[in-house]
């Protein structure tokens, strides 16, 4: 594959981290017909979610148009081996093939006819390749070629190969055969509709992107969005907008301050007046698996020294000036967002404090230092701080061939080790002590690991589930926390080491999490 699986990079952390008492929260009941929490929900603001990265092997369905989440272009006979006559805007400037979907075996909704329309200068000719399906009805229609492509249910992936296009294919659309609202299928904008927020940090592709420029971004007339450069900014508030839910943007750390006033200037145009932005400097930029923390490390250390702002009291070691620096980001990304929202800026913006949960004395806390050296009180100037309590099997992780039941009496009694883990006192003291929120920026359970695959999977479907989940959220509510943002949101397979992250393997299934997410929304979570 031309891109790591789903969350490979960071489940592998989340993992290994649990070790250090990484821990999480989420909620969940038993196993019917899915459903759609109400938006005039009371409690809907209690409970947001991370959406899954766009990628060709997503269940989630987001985009009415597949081509949004296709892999790049291939040969026309091998779609899966990338090829580089592109032009600047990305299309191909010859012959190729273009890989749909992948891992969809058994996934409802993947058959029936998808409508293709494009221009091409050729008299073209497509076909499936290594995949079923069979294109029908091609023709030109004024200066648009259009067919149809009848794909049959149940298979596991579909691929094109376009030849005879003398110069390549450009505006190619193809168009699921499911419901639309908008630019999204109405099947994942019913089930994502319940939260009250949205993390974009998976559809910004956040997590290593190095981009400094705007120009760098996709475009919303991008091919597609399954890529380093991200969903277009303009394609997430529009989603934000559609569902009425706050929009959360995590900024890349190479970002350039015109990046982020140009992000501030779509925000302030685009996304509902009435809804709220939550701006976090990057993702986890505290987690040494990602690149962006060693950006952040290496401009502290150059920066440290002739710093007064990060080097006041004459602290220098390897967390101090990165932890600071995570917070020097923020209120510069901060300055500008409040400079292009000017009064509107404290009802609309929401800057957020991020670090590692576990280890609030050092992260958190030494952000929270800079800001008060440096500005004054942090509730002055950010809305809360955050971090990602994930909660896993602990070191039965580790045994093989676990059932369900061992599953999830692992997963309960790491959930009674949260206070620990998490240092609740620490949180109790320092909330009141700044007159801060706790957030989540990420919560659910971790099941990353090559063991015990199929108990796991029996697990996420067990009305067990419930009321461990419900347990956690509790436990979450008893150290202050407000907001959490479950990760993730739609449909993931159950069915490798890679965790069982989806709030469901198919959207068309409801499942004790989804059912749990509901209860809480409706307010029955507590004992």
């Amino acid at each position: 594959m031309s891109r790591l699986p789903l969350f490979l990079m960071r489940a592998g952390f989340l993992y290994s981290s649990y070790m250090l008492g990484t821990v999480v929260f989420a909620v969940l009941l038993g196993c019917q017909k899915p459903t759609s929490a109400s938006a005039a929900s009371p409690n809907r603001d209690l409970l947001g979610a991370n959406l899954e990265g766009i990628a060709d092997w997503s269940r989630s369905m987001a985009f009415a148009d597949i081509m949004k989440q296709s892999r790049e272009f291939g040969q026309p006979d091998k779609p899966w081996v990338a090829i580089k006559t592109l032009d600047a805007q990305g299309w191909p400037t010859t012959d190729f093939g273009v890989i749909l979907m992948a891992s969809q075996k058994g996934v409802a909704n993947t058959g029936g006819t998808y409508k293709l329309s494009f221009e091409c200068k050729g008299n073209p000719s497509i076909r499936a390749v290594a995949s079923g399906g069979a294109i029908q009805n091609l023709h030109r229609e004024g200066g648009l070629w259009k067919a149809d492509l009848d794909a049959p249910q149940g298979q596991d992936s579909l691929m094109l190969g376009f030849t005879n296009t003398d110069g390549g294919v450009r505006n190619l659309h193809i168009l699921r055969p499911l419901p639309a609202e908008g630019q999204f299928t109405k099947v994942f904008v019913d089930h994502i509709r319940r939260f009250g927020t949205l993390r974009f940090m998976d559809w910004g592709s956040t997590n290593g992107n190095k981009q400094e420029k705007w120009s760098q971004r996709n475009r919303p007339e991008s091919p597609s969005y399954a890529n380093d450069r991200g969903v277009p900014y303009e394609a997430m508030i529009d989603l934000a907008n559609l569902v009425h839910a706050d929009a959360w943007f995590c900024v890349p750390e190479h970002a350039d301050d015109d990046y982020v006033r140009n992000l501030a200037e779509v925000c302030k145009k685009r996304l509902d007046p009435k809804l709220h932005v939550y701006v976090e400097n990057s993702n986890e930029v505290w987690n040494w698996g990602f690149e962006q923390s060693h950006y952040n490390l290496d401009h502290a250390k150059a920066e440290g020294p002739d710093a007064k702002d990060l080097s006041w009291d004459g602290k220098g070691q390897d967390w101090t000036w990165p932890a600071r620096r995570i917070a020097k980001r923020l209120m510069q990304i901060r300055a500008i967002f409040k400079d292009v929202y000017g009064a509107r800026f404290s009802d609309s913006v929401r800057p957020i404090l991020a670090g590692q949960v576990v280890w609030p004395e050092n992260w958190l806390e030494q952000g929270l230092n800079y800001i008060d050296h440096n500005y004054g009180p942090p509730k002055d100037y950010i809305y809360a701080i955050a971090g990602a309590p994930y909660f896993s099997l602990g070191k039965a992780n580790d045994e093989k061939d676990l059932t369900k039941d061992q599953v999830l009496d692992a997963m309960s009694k790491v959930v009674d080790a949260i206070p620990t883990y998490c240092k609740a006192d620490w949180y109790a003291t320092n909330l009141k002590k700044y007159g801060l929120r706790l957030v989540a920026y990420e919560a659910g359970p971790d099941t990353f690991g090559p063991n015990s695959i199929q108990g796991k999977k029996e697990a996420q479907f067990d009305p067990r589930m419930r009321q461990i989940l419900l347990k956690y959220y509790r436990t979450w509510r008893s150290m202050g926390g407000g907001l959490m943002n479950y990760f993730v949101a739609g449909a993931t397979g159950y069915e490798s080491q890679y965790g069982t992250w989806g709030l469901t393997d198919d959207l068309t299934k409801t499942s004790p999490k989804i059912q749990a997410i509901d209860d809480i929304l409706a307010g029955r979570w507590r004992e």
